[in-house]
C-alpha cells in the first residue's frame, strides 16, 4: 500500500466528488491584519514533506514554503482528478462558517494570480487520479460558533488525519517546484510500503512516525483549536481585515470542545507527550478544512 497523509490546518478544495487541490496556509510568522483580535494562541507552523521507508526509516525531509506540489498516481490517465471518499465530507466546512448558505459569497479564496497569494500561502498541492479520504477521529464532539454566519454547522468528531491513496500499486510521483517557477523540479518516487506525511506542523522536531499518532496535552474543560485559525490566511476578508469583520473582542470561527474529566488519562498511562506535568487524552487539534466549489461559486475560484 501507498499513502500520502495530511496533517494539520490544511484546506482541500473539491467540487462535486472531486478534490481540486490542497492549501498549506504560510504559518512561518505572525499573523497579520488584526486576525487574532481575541489575543488567543496560534504557533507557528512549518510545512513539511517527508517519507517513511518500507522498512520505517524516515527520508530526508522537504520544508514547503511558497512551493507547488503535484501528488500524481502513475496509473491514472492524464488529468484525471482525485476522488473524494464521503469520509472526508467530515472536515471542517470552512465554506459554511463564513457565507449564508444559499446566499452569493462575499467571502473567497485568495487566487494563486492574486498579488498578495504567496504572502498568505505556503504551498499548494494538485492531484492526478487517486482518492482523498480520513482517518484517525477524535473522540471528543467539536463544534464552532456562529461568528460570521447565522446558521451552525452541526457538531462532529473530527479527523485528525486527511489520507490520499493510488487506485492501483502502480505507483506514485510527488513533484515539487518552486512558486515562482526557477528551480530544479524536485521529484519524489514511491513504491509499495511507502508512505508520506505533508504536514502543517508547530514542532518538527517530531519524527514522521508519531504525526499520525501525536496525542495533545489537555486536561478535562474547554478545548479549542486556535490553530484552525491559520486557514483564514486562505480567504479575502469581506472588510479591510478580519478584526473588523469578526468585531472586537470576538473570536474568528474555530473548532471548539469540552473535554470531561473522565476522558483524562494519567500521564503514566498516556501514549501521547507529557508536557510540564499535564495529563493527555486520546484526542488533538490543529484539524484540517474543506471548502466546496459549489454552484454559487465563481468557476475561476475553483482553478
Amino acid at each position: 500500500m501507498i499513502e500520502v497523509v495530511f496533517r494539520g490546518p490544511i484546506l482541500f478544495v473539491y467540487r462535486g466528488t472531486a478534490v481540486l487541490r490542497a492549501l498549506i496556509p504560510d504559518a512561518s510568522r505572525p499573523l497579520a491584519g488584526g486576525r487574532h483580535a481575541d489575543r488567543s494562541e496560534a504557533k507557528l507552523h512549518t510545512a513539511e514533506i517527508g517519507v517513511m521507508d518500507h522498512n520505517r526509516t524516515e527520508l530526508p525531509r522537504t520544508t514547503l514554503r511558497h512551493m507547488r506540489v503535484n501528488v500524481v498516481d502513475e496509473s491514472a490517465a492524464p488529468g484525471r482528478a482525485c476522488e473524494k471518499d464521503i469520509s472526508f465530507d467530515a472536515l471542517v466546512p470552512l465554506h459554511r462558517l463564513v457565507n449564508q448558505q444559499g446566499q452569493p459569497r462575499t467571502v473567497k479564496l485568495r487566487q494563486d494570480a492574486a498579488p498578495d497569494f504567496w504572502s498568505h500561502a505556503a504551498t499548494t498541492i494538485t492531484f492526478t487520479g487517486g482518492m482523498m479520504s480520513t482517518r484517525n477521529e477524535s473522540p471528543l464532539t467539536f463544534e464552532v460558533p456562529t461568528t460570521l454566519n447565522t446558521e451552525a454547522v452541526p457538531p462532529r468528531r473530527l479527523p485528525l488525519l486527511s489520507v490520499w491513496r493510488p487506485n492501483s500499486g502502480a505507483g506514485v510521483r510527488i513533484e515539487i517546484t518552486r512558486a515562482e517557477g526557477d528551480g530544479e523540479q524536485r521529484v519524489m518516487h514511491m513504491s509499495d510500503g511507502q508512505t508520506a506525511f505533508i504536514c502543517n506542523w508547530d514542532d518538527p522536531s517530531h519524527s514522521l512516525a508519531r504525526i499520525a499518532e501525536i496525542h495533545a496535552p489537555l486536561k478535562a474543560g474547554p478545548v479549542d483549536d486556535n490553530d484552525f485559525k491559520w486557514l483564514y490566511q486562505l480567504l479575502v476578508p469581506p472588510v479591510e481585515d478580519w478584526a473588523q469583520a469578526i468585531g472586537r473582542g470576538r473570536k474568528l470561527p474555530a473548532p471548539q470542545a469540552d473535554c470531561p474529566k473522565e476522558l483524562v488519562r494519567p500521564a503514566a498511562a498516556s501514549t501521547g507527550p507529557v508536557m510540564r506535568g499535564m495529563r493527555t487524552i486520546d484526542t488533538s487539534t490543529c484539524f484540517g478544512g474543506s471548502w466546496c466549489c459549489g454552484p454559487d461559486t465563481d468557476p475561476d475560484e475553483c482553478k
